[in-house]
């Protein structure tokens, strides 16, 4: 890197320049208080997506259905989608305290992620 913020890369008979930008141009990261976590069984969380996830809408202009609503209160998790036609409803019980709950849309790209990132076993 230099201080343009540009990075070389040279490998072989290869050259490359790859412009980047300065790490003060972007927000700072937010800091999370420890009493909003939640923990929960990865594979109770993939579970319950994989059979939500079939009713998420594709349909551009409504895009509050274009994702998972994701429900944490009175000690239950509760996940919900729909296309307008299908509706998808789980819900588990789960160890969210009182400070810990709240309301969310998860987007159709984040679930698609997490189903592949989570695991069957761990929290």
């Amino acid at each position: 890197m230099d201080e343009k913020n540009t990075c070389s890369i040279q490998s072989g008979a290869s050259f490359y320049k790859i412009n980047g930008l300065s790490a003060d141009e972007f927000p700072p990261l937010p800091n999370f208080k420890e009493e909003k976590k939640v923990v929960l069984p990865q594979e109770t969380v993939k579970s319950m997506m994989k059979k939500t996830s079939f009713a998420i809408s594709t349909d551009e202009s409504r895009y509050v259905l274009n994702g998972i609503f994701i429900s944490l209160k009175d000690h239950k998790m509760t996940m919900v989608a729909t296309d307008g036609r299908r509706l998808a409803l789980g819900g588990r019980r789960s160890g969210c305290s009182e400070k810990s709950q709240g309301e969310f849309i998860v987007p159709a790209k984040a679930v698609n992620e997490l189903n592949r990132l989570l695991q069957d076993k761990g929290k």
